[in-house]
């Protein structure tokens, strides 16, 4: 562990990992790597922090292996709630807040090959909006509401508030995202630590909640702020509970956010990291413009 700090790991973030994963640290001079088998992924090993020679990835592998996992997916640290994916390119529009810029190169040499694809797309606002105020005109009268998250010291949040909307967001989170691909659960103190680096951006007029005609709340939009230039929004996160899906409600949160960046003055939103069966992706592929291209890769370790 020593050496893989003194290659550059972070202790914090390892520190969080050996809380939720069996994980190992590699290093040789410069060169570190890190190796997680999730307890809800038993035969799936994860390797991430690769920084240098093949020999410490490998060493990674061969640890995985003989702990029982049948396959190792990376670039990937314990599980896709922390950084995951390689970046396929094209890379002629500049990065963005919070995007991955691992290559994919090095991962193929080493034998791995995709096993699930992501986008980042450029998406216009006009014939969305159209389709999301038609949601509203039906779900509205039904009792059923979207609304961005409410402040309660001007613009910001409290702490208090802050840790209530997290407590929602790792609840939605586990319902909605449990049978996505790769998913594993965490508890709610490792999803806080990784949001804790986001709360002084926190924008409550860019987080958009679902309530249910009975009050309760069963989805979210969670949006940020790309600087730029020229500024963008980016729209990262969006979970619906199983009851909550299938009435256009998607339509509605999506558009209560394109709205927000279209009052805001820019002309168009970015629609963040979607897995290729996503939502997004399914609600306007003939209006968008794929930016960026992104995968998980996989590898087998039987022998």
């Amino acid at each position: 562990m020593n050496a893989w700090i003194a290659a550059g790991g972070s202790p914090e973030r390892l520190a969080l990992y050996q809380q939720l994963a069996t994980v190992r640290t590699f290093a040789e001079g410069p060169s570190r790597c890190l190796a997680a088998i999730h307890p809800a992924l038993p035969d799936v090993g994860a390797i991430g922090d690769w920084r240098g020679s093949d020999a410490v990835r490998l060493q990674a592998e061969a640890w995985l292996a003989e702990r029982g996992a049948t396959v190792a997916r990376g670039p990937m640290e314990v599980c896709t709630w922390f950084p995951y994916r390689a970046n396929l390119g094209p890379h002629d529009e500049r990065t963005f807040s919070l995007e991955p810029t691992e290559p994919v190169h090095r991962w193929l040499h080493a034998g791995y090959a995709p096993a699930a694809h992501y986008s980042t797309a450029e998406v216009a606002h006009d014939a969305l909006l159209t389709r999301a105020e038609r949601a509203r005109e039906q779900l509205a009268p039904l009792g059923w509401r979207v609304e961005p998250l409410r402040a309660d010291e001007g613009a910001h949040l409290s702490r208090a508030r802050y840790d209530e909307l997290i407590v929602e967001v790792h609840r939605l989170s586990m319902l909605a995202f449990a049978d996505a691909y790769a998913f594993a659960p965490i508890p709610l103190a490792a999803l806080a630590a990784l949001y804790e680096p986001l709360r002084e951006r926190l924008d409550p007029t860019l987080v958009f909640l679902v309530y249910a005609p009975d009050g309760r709340v069963v989805g979210f939009l969670f949006c940020l702020v790309d600087a730029g230039p020229p500024q963008r929004l980016l729209l990262k996160s969006l979970a619906l509970e199983r009851e909550a899906r299938g009435l256009g409600l998607s339509w509605w949160l999506i558009g209560a956010a394109h709205a927000t960046a279209a009052s805001r003055g820019m002309p168009h939103a970015l629609h963040c990291l979607r897995h290729e069966d996503s939502v997004s992706m399914r609600l306007h592929a003939h209006q968008e413009r794929v930016i960026r291209r992104y995968a998980l890769l996989e590898k087998s370790l039987l022998s």
